[in-house]
């Protein structure tokens, strides 16, 4: 049976080490591609479907409502992933939404506001 699993990362840092892996770093692309490394022997639940996900699954990067420092990475399935990215980020915000909504009793609403440079 395929578990979720959510990783938590330090946003300025995972920011940072993206920004080198973009630029052809490859510590810091073989860093963000063994993220899920530690997962290899377990099935993995899509964050939008919950269907089973390929190893390593695609993983989608979202906010962590609590706090600003923080961001969490959700693995997706191939026919998650292949939806059209507002389809993808609107699906993933409603199920963060409420995800949050149920531990906290309140809202929670996301917006995408890009990063300064």
């Amino acid at each position: 049976m395929a578990e979720l699993i959510l990783l938590s990362f330090n946003r300025a840092e995972f920011h940072r080490l993206h920004k080198l892996a973009m630029t052809g770093d490859e510590d810091a692309i073989q860093e963000i591609e063994s993220i899920w490394d530690a997962y290899k022997e377990q099935s993995i639940e899509c964050f939008i479907c919950g269907n089973r996900t390929d190893h390593p699954p695609f993983s989608l990067m979202l906010p962590e409502p609590k706090s600003h420092a923080k961001i969490i990475a959700a693995p997706l399935c191939t026919r998650c992933r292949d939806l059209v990215p507002m389809q993808r980020w609107g699906r993933a915000f409603k199920m963060l939404g409420k995800m949050y909504q149920a531990k906290t009793g309140r809202q929670c609403h996301f917006n995408l506001m890009p990063r300064t440079r």
